[in-house]
């Protein structure tokens, strides 16, 4: 499950930002999309802090995530808005509570970051 930092739970892919997921998921493909969940969720397997623009690597090429490029018409930008969406709706559905911070405007890190609650 997904929260803000204050504990909000978070249960949607952002408003403003909805159109593009779905537009970006239906030229994915069901089972594209699965896979790149998939393979979100064997990355975050394991941490407990993550920046999502650094889980993928730079070179998605033979990868679980090339086929975002086509989705999104080879759009570099737009395929990388489309994974950090990608992951926050694999944060919302996962079993272990999450929280997020994003990037500060001055920040030269891209991504939000989030952070797994420790098990007790």
């Amino acid at each position: 499950m997904l929260y803000t930092i204050d504990g909000k739970r978070i249960e949607t892919i952002p408003r403003r930002r909805q159109a593009d997921f779905q537009k970006w998921r239906t030229a994915l493909g069901a089972p594209n999309y699965q896979i790149a969940s998939d393979a979100i969720r064997n990355l975050l397997d394991g941490k407990e802090f993550v920046v999502s623009s650094f889980l993928p690597g730079s070179d998605w090429t033979n990868t679980e995530f090339a086929p975002l490029y086509v989705a999104c018409n080879g759009n570099q930008t737009q395929a990388g808005w489309f994974f950090g969406l990608i992951v926050w709706d694999v944060m919302i559905h996962h079993p272990d509570d999450w929280f997020f911070l994003p990037a500060a405007d001055d920040d030269d890190v891209l991504g939000m970051r989030y952070f797994r609650r420790p098990k007790s």
